[in-house]
């Protein structure tokens, strides 16, 4: 894992959190587009602001988020109501729900804070074990040139900003593993932004997305969505 630890989380937690808030929830857009009407039960893991975690909810899609970080985890519940009993303080790589107690998990961000892919494989293998259906890992692009350097230049006055980047390639052999299908899907576009920022329309985002995903330069996408079919 890269050199973070929970004094830095709880921190970083307490100048950032509003900031995170202020962002529109674009990971729960783009996860809308991946499901399907049996998916009642979702699980966010690392969740840290919550904010996607808080939007699901509030289109009535139960979705239960954890965090090991405690701080992180007291201000959500503070902060929004849809939270108070839907997140929870959690280690990810020993979660205490039964097995495959969620259609559906993800996590946006996560795996760039690690650089041991043993110790990811550890977390995918505890991810898969509480999921019956779909795993999506959502992580930075390092096919954008443009995303990296930008984060560079923030890593130097903010270690938040010092990550991992992923290829495809790289996601695809850490979860092949452990899924019987991988799937790399752009997230974060220029054009499906401006469009859920524009219409907030999930269902027509979803129709548009589902038609013309397999056309987007990944090059373009700020993040991938690694998707295991369990």
């Amino acid at each position: 894992m890269l050199a973070k630890t929970q004094t830095f989380w709880r921190e970083s937690w307490k100048q950032h959190f509003a900031e995170y808030l202020s962002y529109t929830p674009f990971q729960a857009y783009y996860l809308y587009c991946l499901l399907e009407r049996s998916d009642t039960q979702l699980l966010e893991i690392a969740g840290g602001s919550f904010h996607d975690t808080s939007c699901l909810n509030e289109w009535g899609i139960s979705c239960t988020g954890i965090d090991l970080c405690a701080d992180v985890v007291q201000m959500a519940r503070y902060k929004n109501r849809y939270l108070r009993h839907k997140v929870f303080v959690m280690d990810a790589k020993n979660m205490d729900f039964k097995d495959k107690s969620f259609d559906v998990s993800f996590h946006n961000g996560f795996f760039v804070n690690f650089t041991d892919d043993d110790e990811i494989r550890g977390l995918l293998q505890e991810q898969v074990r509480v999921t019956k259906r779909l795993i999506v890992c959502s992580v930075h692009n390092q096919l954008n040139n443009h995303l990296i350097e930008k984060f560079e230049n923030f890593s130097a006055v903010d270690d938040l900003y010092n990550i991992r980047f992923y290829t495809p390639e790289k996601l695809k052999e850490l979860l092949r593993l452990f899924c019987r299908e991988v799937k790399i899907l752009p997230l974060q576009t220029p054009e499906f932004d401006q469009m859920i920022v524009t219409t907030q329309a999930r269902d027509f985002v979803k129709a548009i997305y589902s038609r013309y995903y397999h056309a987007i330069d990944l090059t373009c996408c700020k993040r991938l969505m690694a998707v295991g079919f369990l």
